[in-house]
């Protein structure tokens, strides 16, 4: 899906990278990378947050990614 900007150029959705992972993992720009597809299609950053169960579990879930990610 593409959309347009207010100076009426094209541009493609951002997804989570793996460079957002490491950030996340690092416990930094949490908030901002559930703002992005295709984690935002899951809800708001309140209710992504209260899926896990709380924001620390929600950390602990995005470490052990990381951890399987550096792993493979």
């Amino acid at each position: 899906m593409m959309s347009v900007t207010k100076l009426g150029k094209t541009q493609r959705p951002r997804t989570v990278g793996r460079q957002e992972l490491q950030l996340v993992a690092e416990r930094k720009h949490l908030p901002e990378v559930l703002k992005l597809p295709p984690i935002s299609n899951h809800g708001n950053v309140i209710e992504i947050i209260s899926k896990f169960g709380g924001a620390d579990q929600l950390r602990n879930a995005v470490n052990q990614l990381q951890s399987l990610l550096n792993a493979a």
